[in-house]
């Protein structure tokens, strides 16, 4: 017969107010919610390791700056791989391949993204990323840079993103310093079901309500369904 695997831990490793701690070379499987939480924490460093099978997010990260995430592979998550949220500052997501992210409907909580960063002066590099429910890579702040990321094949569950998206909000406060420099975006297919649309709302990159003062060079976009640039109440 073949075997089942269980699930039994919610987090496989906490790092809570803690600076300068490595994790390489390590697999981490099955989480009910998050292979890695990190709050409250800097320097942390997780390289080389595979994140599969996590329940909610691989890599769940409150609060904390001076993160280096790179060449892991992520697989199989159900809401976020990367996951930056509240002020997260001065961090490198870089070199990672990140698979079947948020592709089943119902079992992400919120984000159904790839990377989703918040917070200033993060930089997301050299990233292969390839088949994602909604946005590959969202951000909001100050100072990031999307540079040289290979991606295709998202919005596939749910419509009206991009594979590069930030949006900023109802207040007018336009960003500073954001770049999105020299990536490849392919494939974005758009979830029209249940709608009056044919081809669904999938963009290769997308400026939403606020956004401002981002510098978008050298980026090759093809087979979106709705547009390569899209600017929407934007400046």
């Amino acid at each position: 017969a073949q075997p089942i695997e269980v699930s039994t831990v919610d987090i496989l490793f906490k790092c809570i107010n803690m600076y300068n701690v490595m994790l390489d070379n390590i697999t981490l499987k099955g989480a009910n919610a998050a292979a890695v939480m990190i709050k409250g924490s800097k320097g942390i460093d997780v390289r080389n390791c595979e994140l599969v099978f996590s329940g909610v997010n691989a890599i769940d990260v409150l609060n904390s700056s001076y993160l280096k995430i790179e060449g892991n592979l992520f697989d199989e998550t159900n809401d976020a791989a990367i996951y930056l949220n509240g002020k997260c500052s001065s961090s490198i997501l870089k070199n990672n391949v990140i698979k079947r992210t948020g592709i089943i409907p119902g079992m992400g909580s919120y984000d159904y993204c790839a990377i989703t960063v918040n917070g200033e002066n993060n930089i997301i590099e050299g990233n292969i990323i390839d088949s994602t429910g909604y946005n590959a890579i969202r951000f909001m702040g100050d100072s990031i840079v999307v540079r040289r990321n290979f991606i295709t094949n998202f919005c596939m569950i749910k419509d009206d993103g991009a594979g590069i998206y930030t949006w900023t909000g109802k207040d007018n406060i336009s960003g500073k310093g954001n770049k999105i420099v020299e990536n490849i975006i392919t494939n974005g297919k758009g979830a029209p079901e249940g709608t009056n649309s044919v081809n669904g709302y999938a963009c290769g990159i997308y400026m939403d309500d606020n956004t401002g003062n981002v510098e978008i060079v050298k980026n090759t976009v093809l087979n979106c369904s709705q547009a390569g640039v899209y600017l929407h109440n934007a400046h």
